[in-house]
């Protein structure tokens, strides 16, 4: 299973990714389709995935109830703030920075059986990265390096 998050919002079919995590499925999070990412940019499909269940509650019935309401009801607000801490546990669980870098290190290399990949072994096909991790950019991981290279916008660094 592959999910690229922009070109799926795009054409307004986001793959399932969450039930994927729940039932335990390996995938992988990809970049696709220029005409909806001209930037082909796997970190910023990562910053989308991450923010897709917070999103959700934006554009849920719950929000647009509230918003179409003359009185705004406490219950719904209620249930809004619910709903949107529940949306921070999944961001910070399903979604946290060593579960989607996964998605785009190790995953793919585990699926093809023959390709030697995702490893740093003699005779396998490695990515390797080097970042300067005091560069502005990567100031959005605070003093997490795996948060920093998910979430921030590096292409220039690398």
């Amino acid at each position: 299973l592959v999910a690229c998050p922009h070109a799926q919002a795009h054409f307004a079919f986001p793959a399932p990714v969450l039930a994927w995590r729940e039932n335990n499925l390996t995938f992988s999070i990809a970049t696709d389709a220029g005409c909806c990412n001209d930037s082909m940019d796997i970190q910023a499909e990562l910053r989308l995935l991450s923010a897709m269940p917070a999103i959700a509650v934006s554009y849920g019935k719950g929000m647009h109830q509230l918003l179409n309401e003359d009185v705004q009801s406490e219950a719904i607000v209620n249930e809004l703030w619910r709903i949107r801490q529940e949306a921070h546990v999944v961001q910070d669980t399903a979604f946290c920075p060593s579960q989607l870098l996964e998605t785009v290190w190790a995953n793919p290399g585990n699926m093809h059986p023959k390709m030697h990949l995702g490893e740093i072994v003699e005779g396998a096909h490695a990515n390797l990265i080097i970042m300067d991790m005091n560069h502005p950019a990567m100031w959005s991981g605070g003093l997490d390096p795996l948060r920093a290279m998910t979430f921030s916008h590096s292409a220039g660094l690398i």
